[in-house]
């Protein structure tokens, strides 16, 4: 979806809808950045501020999470860089690498 459009409740109905398997993804797109909610097999939600140079911003999230996240970006028109997202070199490294070394 780009520039936030269809409205909140037309997006936050694809993203239950799209949420309901695993392997599936949604994105938003405003101006030049995009995030992504990718359902994971063990029902986590993984979201992602996809950067050109392959290191992303990213953490997990359930679906009440994401809900709250994607108002957010409707809200101020802004896709932001969340407190409790790490930036993860996706070339090298998952987040689940990550946060087990922590």
């Amino acid at each position: 979806m780009k520039n936030l459009k269809p409205d909140f409740e037309q997006c936050r109905q694809m993203f239950l809808d799209v949420m309901k398997h695993s392997n599936n993804s949604l994105g938003i797109i405003i101006n030049e950045k995009t995030v992504q909610f990718y359902k994971e097999k063990n029902n986590k939600i993984l979201v992602e501020i996809i950067n050109s140079n392959m290191i992303n911003n990213q953490m997990f999230a359930d679906v009440n999470e994401s809900i709250d996240i994607i108002k957010s970006i409707y809200e101020k028109h802004l896709i932001e860089v969340l407190p409790n997202m790490k930036l993860i070199n996706i070339k090298v490294e998952s987040l689940e690498d990550v946060l087990d070394k922590e």
